[in-house]
């Protein structure tokens, strides 16, 4: 059974407009949960703040079109979740969640079978599926009926508002038919705000129209607007309104009541507090106003608005059987009820604040199947009431969607219903017992001597003196037997001693035979209400106190006989007393006509009477008579009235009183004087009197008879015509069908379309980004014919442009011998392919061929062709299989670290060297070859080092793997990435153990030498001093007596000794500086060279010669061995001057690395021929050979071991005759 929504906060009638008529003191619509009555309205939280709302979209043809614009302006963390109810053909794949995902930043997905739903999430239904809200979570079903829309969108609302309440937004979007709008008055009635998208903007109008002209829309706009105004509701906080527990409600509140009453006839003032305020948030929230007040404001302005607030109030929502217990328990009372009736009684029930019928319809239905075949043998008649005129010609109609019967057993749906374009008709014998009428409950009389009221779920709306004077009509209108069947919420109060329990939990009455407390207030006297509905209009300017009415009441129930207010035709307008023993209800088709209605003892005479006093306007009467069923001698005559016409219609009411009267019967014995003879006058005018009633009654007879045989040609006429209205409707059916097919179609059509715009785009951005590829792309189909192809894949095919080609007979630029048994196998084996192809021009390609797979059938269909240039890769990857060659095979040793100086990978020599396989160091610390030999502090210089410059290098002892330490020339490099992170490590080192010890022999070798040149220096010096001497000094005593050859001879041999000794001395130096520098400590070089050039001060003043010097640095070494080095490149720049020029000399410093600096002596000389380059270092070469200058042809040769015995490097660069530049590096200072 589809459920409804039935809460306090739902759309109910109020006290004084509640089921006959547009009256003060309406009584409310059928709801439930009376607990639920009790929340508080007084909330200030943002409707997005705390529980989710749930947002129902219900659409049809032209949904799409409405929906991508709405989807598009949807707010974001709107704490909102959206589920879409779209008709679509049952058998369409829909594209729905597709299409609209390019609209929206939200989420959007397939709804599932118990899903919950969550916030920012738009949830598409499914195509030929059901789909209900139940606890939270989307439940998604197969219809259950096979004609009407799908998914029902009515369904799909009813039970959004029956789990979610108030918590609920329902909007209606393009579509024709009419669903949605059912679902939506129950969203209403739940105290949701219902949406519906203005009429002009939608495609088709029929459902946006439907909610509309139902009342159930709050709000009318375009889609996008419609976005918007969700997130207005939602950022918008709750105005305060007071809370329940008030004895009144505030003063704005109140004026809004009243101004209600004054507009529209219905005074509200007795209904809950806490509903009304409930509604006027609503109201409120939907036309976006922020405060009471100001909607106290808007309302006075708007008279419109007056309108909508009190139909608001007069939302219908009910279901069949609801609570089916409680109906269960109603059916075992009329059980027992029908115990005391016998064929031909009366079963009289009625059922206030009906609604849209369900629940009159369900007792029907019980009391048919109760009584079965004998149903004709009882005058059933079960009086349906409601002040909503709608609701009422909803009722009368008997005409509901599929969703009102969900629940009801398949068996009751046969026999009761029958199926019509998707709706459901009761069925003609249950319309035959149910009267429906338009009433006010408190206002208008009840209708009495009634078996059962079943009043659910209304009384809980009311304040509790309303509930106390309604109950008070219950126990009136009841007869003795009769049962009142209430709402699980409800209960007779403090009217305890007016109705016993018969059920507590089901909440069943029966009648105590007590008389009923007065009751006041009827606008009319009791009896049958507007069957059909007429009323003598009210006359302006005039109104009836309540206490003058409660004084008309009594005086009619003391003093005034029973009477019928009639019109000419003998339609009763009023009844007034009881008239029940005057007036009786026939079987058959209900007929509410007096001349019907009214006892055979006066039927004759009403006739006449009636058109006589219509025509004369003077009252008439007739003699007394007995009357069955009162006490014995009691007589009664009945008077007709003129009462006056009506202004509408210009129609006779007559009023038919049934007066008591005393004296004797007509025709009774005359006792007395009276004589013989008018004795008999009165007997014969008794018999003439007799015989004229026999022959009148015999006239009406034949008049009936000719009346009934009318009727029924009448009711052959209506039969005919229903025939025709039965064609007629199934026309419309088809049409409807076909109309459903047609929405269903057009968006299939819509999202067609929109589809066949998005694969235009696709295939066009799909061909950009095919030519923009760097790699030949080309598809072929199963018969390998190409069927696409970007621009890359013309340098390897030529492919025709005007038809396809097979891949067979298409020239190519590459060695396409194997390339169709490779497209072959793909096509059979549907696994990817991979060969390396030669283009004619020499560069190398990878072809990788991919099976073009069907996902739909997960067949293979053809061939994807992808050729990627390689070349440069094979090139890279030929370089790194070099370096990877280089690498295992280096004479060194090498470690490669990851940033935390873990080894990650090592080389064969490194094996070789440590005795450490891979897969014993790989994963471990290069620590695990320390020796223990240097200081912690040693390695902590290292690695800080390291990390400030990048690199390392020295000499270090490490220790193998079987214990023995070894010596090792270490260098360390780290390597970063691209953020300058350290990412790696590398060191490489040689063993040098060996190098050791041979440097440690060639040390003692070079120990002995220098001692031994020592020695022989020593040796040689002393007889060559002696023969320089001996020699000088016979040259000085001979040298008169010499002749010039013997002179220059006696010259020859002093300056040979003179060149012997500073040979020897120069050699004896050279062998000093050979050893390898141990004791380097920093040396100021502009200190050294300045004593160096006191030296050759003389020098340069003879020749008027220049040195200029730079800023010098500080570098590391000895005194002695800089200052020769300094000494040796200045005297030769000195002593090989150039004649032609004076002499300039500079000497200039720069920073050649972190570690070095590099120094330049450069002069405008005599210069070096390039020959020499490379042999002026050599031992014995002289700059220039030819020259006179002395020199023993070491200096430079000196020069050289010096600068690489401090581990710099030396060069000469000149032009002869312009001059040399000698340049060298030394070791810098480190840097601290």
């Amino acid at each position: 059974m589809a459920k409804t929504q039935n809460r306090p906060s739902g759309k109910a009638t109020l006290p004084t407009a509640a089921d006959g008529g547009a009256k003060p003191s309406a009584a409310p619509r059928k709801t439930s949960a009376a607990g639920r009555a009790s929340k508080s309205t007084a909330s200030q939280n943002t409707p997005g703040e705390g529980s989710l709302y749930f947002v129902g979209i219900g659409a049809s043809a032209g949904g799409l079109e409405a929906l991508r614009p709405f989807v598009a302006g949807l707010p974001v963390k709107a704490n909102m979740t959206y589920i879409v109810a779209q008709h679509m053909s049952p058998d369409h794949r829909s594209l729905m969640v597709e299409l609209l995902s390019r609209e929206t930043k939200l989420k959007i997905e397939e709804a599932t079978n118990n899903l919950a739903p969550q916030a920012d999430t738009i949830y598409v239904v499914p195509p030929n599926s059901d789909v209900t809200v139940n606890g939270g979570k989307i439940r998604i079903s197969k219809p259950t009926n096979t004609i009407g829309p799908k998914p029902s969108v009515d369904r799909f609302f009813i039970s959004l508002a029956d789990d979610q309440e108030d918590q609920v937004i329902g909007i209606i979007l393009s579509g024709t038919g009419s669903d949605g709008a059912r679902g939506i008055k129950a969203i209403k009635a739940a105290g949701g705000i219902t949406i519906a998208q203005e009429p002009k903007s939608a495609k088709y109008d029929s459902m946006p129209q439907a909610a509309i002209r139902a009342g159930g829309a709050d709000v009318v706009l375009p889609p996008h607007d419609i976005a918007a105004q969700l997130g207005a509701i939602v950022r918008r906080p709750r105005p305060p309104i007071a809370e329940e527990t008030e004895d009144t409600p505030p003063s704005t509140i109140r004026g809004i009541i009243r101004q209600i009453a004054t507009y529209t006839g219905m005074d509200f003032s007795n209904y809950k507090d806490a509903t009304i305020s409930r509604q006027i948030l609503r109201r409120m929230a939907a036309i976006q106003i922020p405060s009471l007040d100001a909607y106290g404001e808007y309302i006075s302005s708007h008279r419109r608005e007056l309108s909508e607030l009190a139909g608001n109030f007069l939302i219908c929502v009910t279901s069949f059987f609801r609570d089916p217990d409680a109906f269960e328990a109603a059916r075992r009372c009329l059980r027992e009820l029908l115990k005391l009736k016998r064929p031909g009684d009366d079963i009289r029930i009625w059922v206030p604040g009906c609604a849209t019928g369900e629940e009159v319809y369900s007792l029907a239905i019980i009391l048919s199947e109760e009584l079965g075949e004998e149903c004709d043998k009882y005058r059933i008649q079960l009086f349906a009431t409601d002040i909503n005129a709608e609701a009422i010609a909803t009722a009368r109609a008997g005409i509901y969607p599929e969703s009102a019967l969900s629940g009801i057993d398949s068996r009751l749906i046969t026999r009761y219903f029958s199926a019509q374009n998707g709706m459901y008709q009761i069925d003609k014998s249950l319309r035959a017992m149910t009267l429906f009428a338009r009433q006010d409950l408190v206002q208008d009389p009840p209708f009495v001597r009634l078996d059962m009221i079943s009043c659910r779920n209304l009384l809980i709306y009311f304040k509790t003196e309303l509930q106390e004077r309604v109950l008070k009509i219950f126990h009136y209108a009841l007869c003795d037997s009769g049962a009142l069947f209430l709402g699980k919420s409800e209960s007779v109060g403090r009217l305890g001693e007016l109705f016993t329990e018969r059920d507590r939990k089901n909440k069943i009455y029966g009648r105590r035979q007590i008389a009923t407390p007065l009751l006041g207030g009827f606008s009319r006297m009791k009896g049958v209400a507007d069957f059909p509905e007429r009323r003598l209009p009210a006359k302006p300017g005039r109104q009836t106190s309540p206490n003058f009415a409660l004084g008309q009441d009594r005086l009619f129930e003391v003093y005034a006989p029973p009477s019928v207010l009639v019109g000419a035709s003998g339609e009763i307008i009023e009844i007034y007393g009881d008239c029940g023993r005057f007036l009786t209800i026939r079987q058959g088709k209900a007929d509410f006509n007096v001349f019907t209605l009214i006892i055979s003892q006066f039927r004759s005479e009403l006739r006449a009477f009636a058109h006589r006093v219509s025509r004369t306007r003077e009252s008439a009467f007739t003699q007394p008579q007995e009357i069955p069923g009162t006490p014995a001698g009691t007589l009664y005559r009945m008077a007709v009235h003129f009462v006056g016409q009506t202004d509408e219609e210009n129609d006779t009411l007559l009023l038919v009183c049934f007066e008591p009267q005393a004296g004797t019967a007509v025709g009774a014995k005359v006792s007395g004087p009276a004589g013989h003879e008018a004795t008999e006058r009165i007997s014969a005018l008794e018999q003439e009197i007799v015989l004229n009633r026999e022959n009148l009654q015999t006239v009406i007879e034949e008049l009936e008879t000719a009346n009934e045989e009318l009727q029924s040609l009448n009711e052959e006429a209506q039969a005919a015509n229903e025939e025709l209205q039965a064609s007629n409707e199934e026309l419309e059916t088809a049409n409807e069908e076909l109309q459903a097919s047609n929405e269903e179609l057009v968006t299939v059509n819509d999202e067609l379309g929109v589809r066949s715009t998005e694969l235009a785009e696709t295939n066009n951005d799909l061909t950009n980004i095919l030519n923009s590829l760097q790699m030949a792309l080309i598809v072929v189909d199963a018969n390998m014919f190409v069927t696409r192809y970007n621009q890359v894949a013309l340098e390897f095919f030529d492919i025709p442009a005007d038809k396809p080609q097979n891949l067979a007979a298409i020239t190519t630029h590459f060695d396409e011998a194997h390339i169709l048994g490779h497209i072959s196998r793909v096509l059979t084996s549907g696994r990817t392919d991979e060969l390396d192809i030669v283009r004619n021009d020499g560069r190398r390609y990878v072809m990788r061929l991919t099976p073009y797979v069907d996902t739909t059938q997960r067949d293979t269909h053809g061939v994807v062709i992808i050729i990627t240039d390689v070349t440069d890769k094979k090139l890279a990857e030929d370089k790194l299989e070099l370096s990877s060659k280089v690498f295992e095979n280096a004479s060194e040793g090498t470690i490669i670290t990851d940033a935390n100086n873990v080894i990650i990978s090592v080389n064969r020599a490194f094996s070789e060297i440590t005795g450490y396989t891979p897969d014993e160091i790989v994963g471990h610390s290069p620590n695990m070859l320390k020796s223990g030999v240097h200081s912690p502090e040693f390695y902590a210089n290292m690695w800080r080092t390291l990390q400030e410059r990048g690199c390392w290098e020295g000499e270090i002892q490490n220790r193998r793997k079987n214990g023995e330490t070894y010596h090792e020339w270490l260098s360390i490099n780290s390597l970063r990435d691209d953020k300058g992170q350290i990412a790696h490590y590398i060191a490489v080192f040689s063993d040098i153990t060996r190098r050791k010890q041979v440097e440690l022999t060639l040390r003692k070798a070079n120990a002995d030498l220098e001692r031994y040149a020592y020695v022989a220096s020593h040796d040689l010096q002393t007889p060559l001093r002696n023969i320089i001497n001996y020699t000088q000094l016979l040259e000085r005593k001979l040298r008169t007596q010499l002749d010039g050859d013997a002179r220059e001879y006696m010259d020859f041999i002093i300056d040979g000794s003179k060149q012997m000794r500073s040979l020897i001395t120069d050699l004896l130096e050279y062998s000093r500086v050979g050893r390898k520098a141990e004791n380097l400590h920093p040396v100021y070089v502009g200190d050294v060279v300045s004593k160096v050039l006191q030296i050759f001060e003389p020098d340069l003043a003879k020749t008027g010669g220049v040195v200029v010097v730079g800023e010098m640095p500080s570098v590391m070494g000895e005194n002695s061995l800089i200052a020769s080095l300094f000494q040796n490149l200045i005297g030769n720049a000195i002593k090989y001057c150039s004649p032609n020029r004076t002499l300039k000399v500079s000497l200039s410093a720069r920073r050649h690395s972190e570690n070095l600096w590099r120094f330049a002596i450069a002069d405008n000389g005599i210069g070096i021929e390039p020959q020499y380059f490379d042999k002026v270092f050599d031992m014995f070469q002289r700059l220039d050979p030819n020259s006179t200058a002395e020199g023993t042809g070491i200096g430079l040769t000196m020069c050289r071991s010096i600068v690489e015995r401090l581990g710099g490097t030396i060069s000469v660069e000149s032009t002869p005759g312009e001059g040399s530049v000698f340049t060298f590096t030394l070791p810098g200072v480190p840097l601290t």
